[in-house]
């Protein structure tokens, strides 16, 4: 009885010590990636035209599935590939959530990237240079600046150099001079494109008779130098370049200031001394930002009473004009020694 209860003892031992070996030898295969995640892989490698190490560019995270376990891409760095493109596929990818795409050649994104949950998706250094390539879902993760985007001069700004080149009779040597030295640029976003837009002109001393009224489209335009020119009036259009802050017209023959100024609610520093000015019929209320107006050495007999909201904070030189009855209440002190009222 006894011999016969230790063989059941080692019986039972070796019995379980198989079973224990079967269980380590099956959880030690290797697990594979799921079949979805396989096929994008294969997709890509299919374009690229040769095999990736994969473990150079996925980290991994298992996922049971019925009664087996899987590896899902959680992670994935595709970056300096060249790719052209990514192939739909990605959107099978349902546990991705990091995705390096930088330094690529993408001009766009397929929208089956809409079907991932990506915390984290790196675009710089691409070609992606229509806001349109790019799915609204993964928009917060791209700015158009930080890709390999060629931003051409607008259309409107070269149109208006070559209308004021041929208005004025400026050869080509100054026009060359024009956009070399008296032209700034800057690249903006234009309806969803990079194109690089006037931000400042410097055209002073370039005895100018005439400034093209397509001067308007200059919508981004901040800083415009006329002085020393041959100027007679300025166009209406000068007031749709909300921009403007800073506007240089001293020294030339304006007789007309156009009440389209007013609607510059950015400008800071009018210049429009020397000239032949007769009023200003502006309603100063407007030009919230106005720090400096130099009127001086004009013919003005005008100035409208909204100027009186403003002149406390403003830079304001007014003498040699015609400033000598009819004034607006806080211009009242003027000393008319300062003024040709008797010319």
């Amino acid at each position: 009885m006894h011999k016969k209860f230790i063989f059941i003892i080692v019986v039972f031992l070796l019995f379980s010590s198989c079973g224990n070996n079967e269980a380590t030898s099956s959880s030690s295969e290797p697990l594979v990636l799921n079949y979805q995640d396989m096929i994008f892989i294969e997709n890509l490698e299919q374009q690229l035209g040769y095999s990736l190490n994969i473990d150079n560019i996925i980290t991994t995270v298992e996922e049971a599935l019925d009664e087996f376990t899987y590896l899902r891409i959680q992670a994935m760095d595709l970056s300096d590939l060249n790719l052209i493109n990514i192939p739909p596929s990605i959107g099978d990818l349902d546990s991705l959530s990091y995705l390096n795409l930088e330094n690529n050649i993408l001009e766009s994104l397929p929208d089956t990237i809409c079907s991932l949950s990506l915390d984290e998706l790196e675009l710089n250094n691409n070609s992606i240079c229509q806001v349109s390539s790019i799915p609204e879902c993964v928009s917060q993760f791209y700015d158009i600046m930080d890709q390999n985007c060629i931003a051409y001069p607008d259309e409107n700004d070269t149109d208006f150099l070559i209308e004021l080149m041929n208005m004025n009779a400026i050869n080509d040597t100054t026009f060359d001079l024009i956009y070399n030295n008296r032209v700034t640029w800057e690249i903006k976003l234009d309806e969803g494109s990079l194109v690089q837009r006037i931000v400042k002109l410097d055209l002073d001393n370039l005895a100018l008779d005439t400034i093209p009224i397509s001067i308007g489209n200059l919508e981004y335009l901040r800083w415009i130098e006329l002085e020393n020119n041959n100027l007679t009036a300025i166009p209406e259009q000068f007031g749709s370049l909300i921009e403007l802050w800073y506007l240089d017209i001293y020294n030339n023959n304006i007789s007309d200031i156009p009440v389209s100024l007013q609607n510059l609610s950015n400008l800071r520093e009018l210049y429009i001394y020397n000239n032949n000015i007769e009023e200003l019929d502006l309603n100063f209320s407007y030009l919230v930002n106005l720090e400096k107006l130099w009127i001086n050495n004009n013919q003005i007999e005008y100035i409208d009473s909204s100027i009186c909201e403003i002149v406390l904070d403003l830079e304001f030189y007014y003498n040699d004009n015609k400033l000598c009855q009819n004034l607006p209440l806080c211009l009242t002190n003027i000393d008319v020694e300062d003024q040709n009222c008797d010319k």
